[in-house]
């Protein structure tokens, strides 16, 4: 499974957890494309990109942890 500590050393530096809120309007969901769009834009940062859906955590980062997370409209 996804481990948002995997690999990463231990640094004393404080870290800041940003979180957003948004809508999918698309009525087919976060199909394929716009999945990859996400995800291929998320890969440009070193941070862990967590998507809630549904009371599940999904990797950000991934187009097919993204598609497997079947995120509806709404």
């Amino acid at each position: 499974g996804f481990n948002p500590y995997n690999q990463r050393k231990y640094q004393k530096e404080k870290l800041t957890m940003v979180s957003q809120k948004v809508t999918i309007n698309n009525p087919q969901g976060l199909h394929m494309r716009p999945a990859g769009v996400f995800a291929k834009g998320m890969a440009k940062f070193d941070s862990d990109v967590t998507i809630n859906f549904n009371g599940k955590a999904t990797n950000g980062k991934s187009l097919l942890n993204i598609i497997g997370a079947c995120i509806k409209c709404g």
